[in-house]
Protein backbone atom coordinates (compact mmCIF):
# COMPACT_ATOMS: atom_id res chain seq x y z
CA UNK A 1 0.00 0.00 0.00
CA UNK A 2 1.53 3.32 -0.97
CA UNK A 3 1.49 6.60 0.96
CA UNK A 4 -1.15 8.17 -1.32
CA UNK A 5 -3.64 5.43 -0.48
CA UNK A 6 -3.00 5.89 3.24
CA UNK A 7 -3.47 9.66 2.92
CA UNK A 8 -6.80 9.17 1.12
CA UNK A 9 -7.95 6.82 3.88
CA UNK A 10 -6.97 9.37 6.52
CA UNK A 11 -8.83 12.16 4.68
CA UNK A 12 -11.96 10.02 4.35
CA UNK A 13 -11.94 9.35 8.08
CA UNK A 14 -11.59 13.02 8.93
CA UNK A 15 -14.47 13.91 6.62
CA UNK A 16 -16.77 11.36 8.19
CA UNK A 17 -15.98 12.68 11.71
CA UNK A 18 -16.94 9.51 13.52
CA UNK A 19 -17.84 9.99 17.17
CA UNK A 20 -17.83 6.44 18.52
CA UNK A 21 -15.05 4.13 17.41
CA UNK A 22 -14.56 0.64 18.75
CA UNK A 23 -10.91 -0.28 19.26
CA UNK A 24 -10.16 -2.91 16.60
CA UNK A 25 -7.97 -5.94 17.15
CA UNK A 26 -4.64 -5.63 15.41
CA UNK A 27 -4.42 -7.70 12.26
CA UNK A 28 -1.19 -9.66 11.92
CA UNK A 29 1.25 -7.82 9.68
CA UNK A 30 -0.69 -4.55 9.47
CA UNK A 31 0.09 -1.53 11.56
CA UNK A 32 -2.48 -0.68 14.26
CA UNK A 33 -3.01 2.73 12.66
CA UNK A 34 -3.82 1.29 9.23
CA UNK A 35 -6.03 -1.42 10.72
CA UNK A 36 -7.90 1.20 12.74
CA UNK A 37 -8.47 3.39 9.69
CA UNK A 38 -9.71 0.50 7.56
CA UNK A 39 -11.97 -0.91 10.27
CA UNK A 40 -13.51 2.50 10.95
CA UNK A 41 -14.21 3.10 7.27
CA UNK A 42 -15.75 -0.31 6.87
CA UNK A 43 -18.02 0.14 9.91
CA UNK A 44 -19.20 3.50 8.59
CA UNK A 45 -20.40 2.12 5.24
CA UNK A 46 -24.16 1.78 4.80
CA UNK A 47 -26.24 -1.24 3.84
CA UNK A 48 -28.37 0.72 1.34
CA UNK A 49 -28.12 -0.75 -2.19
CA UNK A 50 -25.52 1.23 -4.11
CA UNK A 51 -27.80 1.82 -7.11
CA UNK A 52 -30.14 3.84 -4.85
CA UNK A 53 -27.43 6.15 -3.52
CA UNK A 54 -26.15 9.30 -5.16
CA UNK A 55 -22.67 8.18 -4.16
CA UNK A 56 -21.09 5.47 -2.04
CA UNK A 57 -17.64 4.63 -0.67
CA UNK A 58 -15.76 1.86 -2.45
CA UNK A 59 -12.43 0.10 -2.04
CA UNK A 60 -10.30 0.18 -5.18
CA UNK A 61 -8.10 -2.90 -5.47
CA UNK A 62 -6.31 -5.07 -8.01
CA UNK A 63 -6.54 -8.77 -8.69
CA UNK A 64 -4.74 -10.43 -11.57
CA UNK A 65 -3.52 -7.04 -12.92
CA UNK A 66 -7.08 -5.70 -13.20
CA UNK A 67 -8.54 -2.89 -11.11
CA UNK A 68 -11.91 -3.35 -9.38
CA UNK A 69 -14.20 -1.45 -7.01
CA UNK A 70 -16.06 -3.10 -4.16
CA UNK A 71 -18.58 -1.19 -2.06
CA UNK A 72 -17.28 -0.81 1.49
CA UNK A 73 -20.67 -2.01 2.71
CA UNK A 74 -19.66 -5.50 1.53
CA UNK A 75 -16.39 -5.67 3.49
CA UNK A 76 -15.96 -6.56 7.15
CA UNK A 77 -12.16 -6.48 7.53
CA UNK A 78 -8.96 -6.27 5.48
CA UNK A 79 -5.78 -8.19 6.36
CA UNK A 80 -2.65 -9.64 4.86
CA UNK A 81 -3.44 -13.12 3.54
CA UNK A 82 -3.12 -15.80 6.19
CA UNK A 83 -2.54 -19.46 5.25
CA UNK A 84 -4.91 -20.78 7.93
CA UNK A 85 -7.86 -18.93 6.32
CA UNK A 86 -7.33 -20.30 2.81
CA UNK A 87 -10.09 -22.89 3.15
CA UNK A 88 -12.60 -20.04 3.61
CA UNK A 89 -11.20 -17.93 0.77
CA UNK A 90 -12.10 -17.17 -2.82
CA UNK A 91 -10.55 -15.29 -5.71
CA UNK A 92 -12.35 -13.46 -8.49
CA UNK A 93 -12.79 -16.06 -11.25
CA UNK A 94 -10.53 -15.43 -14.26
CA UNK A 95 -8.58 -12.77 -12.33
CA UNK A 96 -6.32 -14.93 -10.20
CA UNK A 97 -3.49 -12.99 -8.68
CA UNK A 98 -0.93 -13.38 -5.93
CA UNK A 99 -3.47 -13.13 -3.13
CA UNK A 100 -1.28 -10.89 -0.96
CA UNK A 101 -4.27 -9.29 0.80
CA UNK A 102 -7.70 -10.52 1.69
CA UNK A 103 -10.92 -9.00 2.88
CA UNK A 104 -13.62 -10.60 4.94
CA UNK A 105 -17.02 -10.51 3.36
CA UNK A 106 -19.63 -8.96 5.62
CA UNK A 107 -21.90 -11.36 7.55
CA UNK A 108 -19.83 -14.34 6.45
CA UNK A 109 -16.82 -16.41 7.48
CA UNK A 110 -15.56 -16.15 3.89
CA UNK A 111 -12.62 -14.13 2.61
CA UNK A 112 -11.62 -12.90 -0.83
CA UNK A 113 -7.99 -12.73 -1.95
CA UNK A 114 -6.66 -9.80 -3.96
CA UNK A 115 -3.25 -8.39 -4.90
CA UNK A 116 -3.09 -4.74 -3.81
CA UNK A 117 -5.05 -1.87 -2.30
CA UNK A 118 -5.24 1.19 -4.53
CA UNK A 119 -7.31 3.35 -2.20
CA UNK A 120 -10.80 4.62 -1.49
CA UNK A 121 -13.15 6.25 -3.96
CA UNK A 122 -16.50 7.96 -3.65
CA UNK A 123 -18.44 6.44 -6.54
CA UNK A 124 -21.20 8.57 -8.04
CA UNK A 125 -24.06 6.20 -8.88
CA UNK A 126 -24.81 8.22 -12.01
CA UNK A 127 -21.32 7.35 -13.31
CA UNK A 128 -22.03 3.61 -13.11
CA UNK A 129 -23.54 1.40 -15.77
CA UNK A 130 -25.49 -1.00 -13.55
CA UNK A 131 -25.97 -4.57 -14.75
CA UNK A 132 -29.07 -6.67 -14.31
CA UNK A 133 -28.90 -10.32 -13.42
CA UNK A 134 -26.26 -11.43 -15.87
CA UNK A 135 -25.86 -15.16 -16.32
CA UNK A 136 -22.13 -14.70 -16.96
CA UNK A 137 -20.30 -13.39 -13.90
CA UNK A 138 -23.27 -11.94 -11.94
CA UNK A 139 -20.81 -10.74 -9.27
CA UNK A 140 -19.85 -7.86 -11.58
CA UNK A 141 -22.77 -5.58 -10.73
CA UNK A 142 -21.67 -2.60 -12.78
CA UNK A 143 -18.95 -0.68 -14.59
CA UNK A 144 -17.62 2.77 -13.71
CA UNK A 145 -17.99 4.87 -16.88
CA UNK A 146 -14.95 7.12 -16.43
CA UNK A 147 -12.41 4.63 -15.10
CA UNK A 148 -13.82 1.61 -16.94
CA UNK A 149 -13.42 -0.51 -13.81
CA UNK A 150 -15.82 -3.23 -12.86
CA UNK A 151 -17.75 -2.96 -9.63
CA UNK A 152 -17.55 -6.29 -7.87
CA UNK A 153 -20.00 -7.68 -5.29
CA UNK A 154 -18.31 -10.47 -3.30
CA UNK A 155 -21.59 -11.50 -1.65
CA UNK A 156 -22.98 -12.55 -5.04
CA UNK A 157 -19.82 -14.56 -5.79
CA UNK A 158 -20.04 -16.40 -2.45
CA UNK A 159 -23.75 -17.08 -2.93
CA UNK A 160 -23.15 -18.54 -6.40
CA UNK A 161 -20.21 -20.66 -5.21
CA UNK A 162 -22.26 -22.07 -2.33
CA UNK A 163 -25.11 -22.96 -4.68
CA UNK A 164 -22.73 -25.01 -6.85
CA UNK A 165 -21.20 -26.92 -3.92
Amino acid sequence: MDDNALVSIQEALLEQALIEVETPKQAPGLSPILTGYLDTLIRSATEVPESLLSNFPALSFTSGNMEFFTPLSRIERIEYAAPFRRRFAYQIPEYIGSGRFMFRIRDSKDWLFFDSIIGLEQIDSAEVIWRGNAANAPWFIGTHRKQLCRIFDPEVLIERQENFD
